[in-house]
């Protein structure tokens, strides 16, 4: 009896340790090999630089389905229980950014610590829609990945930083995008406290 109660226990903590993937890099991880070894590295060169210049930790993440990792979870618990779990961000600041693109899935979302008022939520949303839905409309996901994550970095994390005031309007926090045979779901900014990556 001991035992299986032993082997459940064991099988139960394999099945938690599944629901998120294991970083292997502070910036990008680019586990749905979507991003050429060149374009990794100016991407994560890119991401060195803003934690060096301005302190802001920002990571992206591509996986192939989320279904891998938390089938039972909406994008929103997965992206939010991921950015807490890896602690992207300053432990006190709490302004770190996770951009998660999930291929099979069509899904992304951008993940905002808890110092981004709401109002960038709306900032969020514009940045996805002008920067990333067109070049992954067009299967082009390296472009799109580049040009997003760097109009996050100038629309979103500098003006935040310089203290500005997040853009009002904008779409609801869920949207279905649909372009084609394309359709990809969208939601943006997480409220959980975060720490730093380990």
């Amino acid at each position: 009896m001991r035992y299986y109660i032993f082997a459940l226990f064991l099988w139960t903590g394999a099945a938690l340790a599944q629901s998120y993937p294991a970083y292997e890099n502070t910036t990008v991880n680019d586990f749905a090999e979507v991003l050429s070894s060149a374009a990794e590295q100016r991407l994560a060169a890119q991401l060195d630089r803003l934690k060096r210049d301005e302190g802001v930790e920002m990571t992206v993440l591509t996986l192939r389905s989320q279904s891998d990792y938390a089938p039972d979870k909406t994008l929103e618990q997965f992206a939010t229980g991921l950015f807490n779990e890896w602690g992207v961000g300053h432990a006190r600041r709490n302004d770190g950014v996770l951009v998660l693109v999930i291929i099979e899935d069509r899904a992304m979302r951008i993940e905002l610590g808890a110092a981004y008022a709401r109002d960038w939520d709306n900032a969020a949303t514009q940045v996805i829609d002008d920067h990333f839905l067109g070049a992954f409309a067009d299967g082009d996901y390296p472009r799109g990945i580049r040009e997003g994550t760097s109009a996050v970095i100038t629309e979103i994390v500098r003006p935040f930083l310089a203290g500005e005031e997040a853009p009002r309007g904008g779409q609801s926090k869920e949207i279905w995008f649909a372009s084609g045979i394309f359709a990809l779901m969208f939601a943006v900014s997480g409220r959980k406290a975060i720490g730093d990556f380990m």
